[in-house]
């Protein structure tokens, strides 16, 4: 009877196992197969939405495109390649990895900007180590993608300009003349910098703008390996706004040309305002606490004003805040009236496991 039992519970084991080999070589491949027809799908309507009908290359031809940037090591070569001839097109000389030179790069440009400010010994004083702590606490960034043709029920990775174009894909503006020859930006995944100072719960999701309702966050780790923050530089004004900050001078744009010596002038110097994404974080930090230093130099009365509003939770800090507003203002106008924008970009491609659309 012992060994009836052992039989029958050995055979149900063996079936068990029948059943999960079964759906290891029937089931999950229906599923990844559907997953795939979604995509392709999906790659579909877009061209449809794109109202054109003479790619070279078929959908299917597009999705095996996409898909060779599921190789990690591949993709991660080509990002540090794209990055390296960005930095050099910005007037950077690159020895070494693309992710390397930036990093160098971003650090130098940090302790530029900071002339000499020290934060060690900034924090050496109550008052400012109390607000540091305040502004650490408060202070976030995320950076939003937008698009009219994220699916968060189809997600799929999201490639540069250039190498979309290279598909058959409409590249858009940045893949247009000033931005790829003369910027050298096209192979680039952009997106938003949106900086927040508050003790509320951010949903960077809820951020809309011109290029579609969808969004895509990327994740934070992934973000901070692969991405670089520069100066936003669509148009050639925005050009001039970057010259003006880096040499203290405007520029008068006439009618764009890829040969105007002014381009040629403020192009190489682009570079002077990237970063990694830690040091801006950080940059921005150290800046509103030196706005908040100099305050206290040269208007105590008002310095006091903004410590005892900071200090006292049920009052709506207004003066802290508006002293915080006004830093991110002037520090990081960086001589220009107006005050720089900046983008976040990831070289290449965004992997959709590193992304969550909305």
């Amino acid at each position: 009877m012992d060994n009836d039992l052992e039989f029958t519970t050995g055979m149900i084991k063996i079936r068990r196992i029948l059943f999960f080999i079964l759906l290891t070589f029937f089931f999950v491949p229906a599923y990844a197969k559907k997953k795939e027809d979604e995509r392709l799908a999906c790659i579909k309507q877009i061209i449809q939405a794109l109202g054109r009908d003479d790619f070279d290359l078929s959908p299917k031809e597009v999705m095996a495109g996409i898909n060779k940037f599921k190789d990690r090591e591949m993709l991660r070569r080509e990002q540090d390649k794209a990055l390296k001839l960005n930095l050099q097109k910005r007037g950077y000389k690159c020895n070494g990895s693309g992710y390397a030179c930036l990093k160098r790069l971003s650090a130098e440009n940090k302790k530029r900007i900071l002339a000499g400010f020290s934060l060690e010994q900034a924090l050496q004083d109550p008052d400012l180590a109390y607000l540091y702590k305040l502004i650490k606490k408060r202070f976030a960034v995320y950076f939003v993608h937008n698009s009219h043709h994220l699916n968060s029920k189809r997600p799929g990775m999201i490639l540069s300009a250039k190498r979309l174009e290279a598909l058959g894909l409409n590249g858009a503006g940045n893949t247009a003349p000033f931005n790829d020859q003369i910027l050298g930006g096209s192979d680039n995944v952009f997106f938003f910098v949106n900086l927040y100072f508050t003790d509320k719960t951010i949903d960077p999701s809820e951020s809309k703008s011109f290029y579609g309702p969808r969004t895509a966050i990327p994740h934070t780790v992934y973000a901070e390996e692969f991405g670089w923050i520069s100066p936003f530089v669509m148009f050639p004004a925005e050009l001039s706004d970057v010259m003006f900050s880096a040499r203290g001078k405007g520029l008068k744009w006439g009618k764009y040309s890829p040969t105007d010596r002014s381009i040629q002038m403020a192009v190489p110097l682009l570079h002077q305002f990237d970063f990694t994404v830690r040091d801006f974080k950080d940059l921005t930090r150290i800046l509103i606490l030196r706005s908040l230093a100099r305050t206290k130099v040269n208007e105590p009365k008002n310095f006091e004003n903004i410590v005892a509003d900071a200090k006292n939770p049920p009052r709506r800090n207004d003066d802290f805040d508006s002293a915080v507003s006004h830093a991110l203002h002037s520090e990081f106008s960086f001589n220009h009236a107006h005050g720089l924008d900046f983008e976040f970009k990831i070289p290449v491609a965004v992997p959709e496991r590193e992304l969550t659309i909305k």
